[in-house]
């Protein structure tokens, strides 16, 4: 991120010796052509000033910067990047990037982009639809099995939920209600659903935490 706050930047190493820059606004969306080649700027191997300068071009995308660096520069190695954004003013120094390499990208290979910042806020919205979702069913299913289970019971020995709680059970009347359950409906498909929401739920909660990481 720039220190406008306004820029993001990517950069990526070619095995063909090609320095490439990803420019994008504050929003992670790429910049327009028209910006892009109004930005300027020079790339050095290592973070030495003295180093020698190598132009920034616009690449044949129009959404990149790039310079081409020598075949056979060793790795791992550091590149700094001088660039001036197109708000900059005339006589203000450039903002300096540092990009260390440990190792090249394939030439053929295509860097994917983040995603942009309403993509991740659908994801998020999705996900947490999705959780919640399955915790209503959850409950849901469980409420049946407690009703289920409640009319064969005396009022005495009713499942018993917790004062805090509408929805909530005291201690070891979960596996009571179960063993209840399993006893007077043997053949009940609600405690498969009631397993596979389990399931279903904690493994969305590990694979939705993956996916908003993307």
């Amino acid at each position: 991120m720039a220190l406008d706050n306004e820029h993001h930047l990517e950069g990526v190493l070619l095995k063909s010796g090609v320095f490439k820059v990803y420019l994008y606004d504050a929003f992670t969306k790429p910049l327009p052509s028209s910006e892009v080649q109004q930005t300027s700027g020079n790339v050095q191997v290592g973070e030495s000033e003295s180093a020698p300068k190598i132009p920034l071009f616009v690449g044949k995308d129009g959404h990149t910067m790039e310079a081409t660096m020598s075949k056979n520069l060793k790795l791992p190695a550091t590149i700094t990047l001088s660039l001036r954004f197109q708000d900059s003013a005339p006589d203000s120094r450039p903002e300096v990037f540092t990009f260390p390499f440990s190792h090249y990208i394939a030439a053929d290979a295509s860097t994917k982009p983040p995603v942009p910042m309403d993509a991740r806020l659908l994801i998020l919205f999705i996900y947490c639809c999705i959780f919640l979702g399955a915790g209503l069913g959850i409950l849901n299913v469980r409420d049946r099995m407690v009703m289920q289970a409640d009319l064969r019971l005396p009022d005495d020995g009713k499942i018993r939920g917790s004062k805090g709680s509408k929805r909530g059970f005291k201690r070891g009347e979960v596996f009571r209600l179960w063993r209840l359950h399993r006893q007077f409906f043997p053949h009940s498909s609600l405690r498969f659903s009631y397993m596979a929401l389990w399931f279903f739920t904690l493994s969305w909660l590990v694979f939705g935490l993956n996916l908003l990481q993307y």
